[in-house]
């Protein structure tokens, strides 16, 4: 069990990690809109992704679109599947991730920001 660390522990242990699992809840159709916050850390890192998610919700998109890993369904082939497939990559030296730094990118705060400060200015003009 890992207890309680830092945030900057946490962001120390992802960027030496081989490979980071992002899981998104499958129940019900209120899932498809859930992104959270992990998933832009994720990104940034430049890390593989391997995702757990319905094909349609919003985090699995995000992830295909950047080309940040491999996204699969709960199901438990798949799973076993890509894991695989993640580690013989690994095992031949050729873990890498193949990100779309424009789709990356769309996400940057300071992108985010200016966005929405050019919305606002039009609102108040």
């Amino acid at each position: 069990c890992i207890r309680y660390m830092p945030h900057e522990k946490c962001l120390e242990l992802m960027v030496n990690s081989h490979v980071l699992l992002l899981i998104v809840a499958t129940e019900g159709a209120k899932t498809s809109g859930i992104v959270t916050g992990k998933l832009f850390e994720y990104l940034f890192s430049g890390k593989p992704i391997l995702a757990i998610a319905p094909k349609e919700n919003i985090a699995a998109n995000i992830v295909q679109l950047a080309k940040a890993g491999i996204v699969v369904s709960s199901n438990e082939e798949a799973i076993k599947n890509a894991i695989t497939e993640l580690y013989e990559k690994w095992a031949k030296g050729k873990l890498v991730a193949t990100t779309e730094m424009a789709e990356i990118n769309k996400y940057n705060r300071k992108v985010l920001t200016r966005k929405l400060a050019e919305i606002l200015e039009k609102v108040t003009q």
